[in-house]
């Protein structure tokens, strides 16, 4: 009962991201649980703005304050992806039952979408190709093939 309450009250925001207050009251997310949300969000994206439904979940955060692992993915799309000025990447904080998570989207000038997803701490969580029909989740070396 004090475990769902304090997954629910607003008092513990600050903690919600530190994976000690994660385990204590038991929320954790899954690499399926984080598809599903994507999934179900591109389905709801606005038809004109599918390819980039991932900034319209959250906020666009600071590349310097990234954790390592997430800042190493923003370099590997920034380079292969904006720098060949093809396409455009970003890192928005999105909030997953609560709990908020790094994605970092990257769209190019074609239909190729990219997307991986961290934890607050840089743990790899998901990644995919996307296209408006829908999400191929793959293994990260899968999903950068393309790319490198």
């Amino acid at each position: 009962m004090c475990k769902d309450w304090a997954k629910e009250d607003s008092y513990f925001t600050h903690l919600r991201s530190n994976p000690q207050f994660q385990a204590i009251v038991g929320v954790e997310l899954t690499a399926e649980s984080v598809q599903q949300f994507f999934e179900n969000a591109l389905k709801k994206a606005n038809d004109n703005d599918e390819r980039f439904f991932v900034s319209d979940l959250g906020s666009r955060v600071k590349i310097d304050s990234l954790p390592k692992t997430v800042k190493q993915a923003y370099d590997f799309y920034k380079k292969n992806v904006e720098d060949a000025d093809f396409g455009s990447v970003g890192v928005d904080q999105v909030s997953i039952d609560r709990i908020p998570v790094y994605a970092v989207s990257t769209t190019t000038d074609g239909d190729d979408c990219y997307l991986e997803v961290y934890s607050q701490t840089g743990e790899q969580i998901a990644c995919s190709n996307y296209t408006p029909m829908g999400m191929d989740w793959n293994s990260q070396a899968s999903v950068r093939s393309n790319l490198s």
